[in-house]
């Protein structure tokens, strides 16, 4: 066969490979960070949902179980890292 032609087509396939993985790489990483987001608002909801049950008892059930009204959100965010990231910034 024809000296150039088989470069030409093999530079081709090469470049069909190396598009195709990074379609790959792209799609995974797309993957990770959904995962991450969904995970970061499953935290949220477990805090605000904290945050609700919490704000729903009178002041004296909050004083029984040691929270003071004002910490009922700095408590219930404690465990969620993105709530912690933005202290820090601020």
């Amino acid at each position: 066969m024809n000296k150039p032609f088989e470069q030409l087509k093999s530079s081709s396939v090469l470049r069909s490979l190396q598009t195709s993985q990074s379609v790959r790489v792209a799609t995974n990483k797309l993957i990770n960070k959904l995962d991450d987001y969904a995970e970061q608002y499953a935290e949220y909801r477990l805090s605000k949902k904290a945050i609700r049950e919490l704000g729903e008892l009178d002041n004296r059930m909050l004083k029984d179980i040691g929270i003071d009204r004002a910490d009922v959100t700095r408590i219930a965010m404690a465990d969620n890292p993105r709530c912690e990231l933005e202290k820090d910034k601020g």
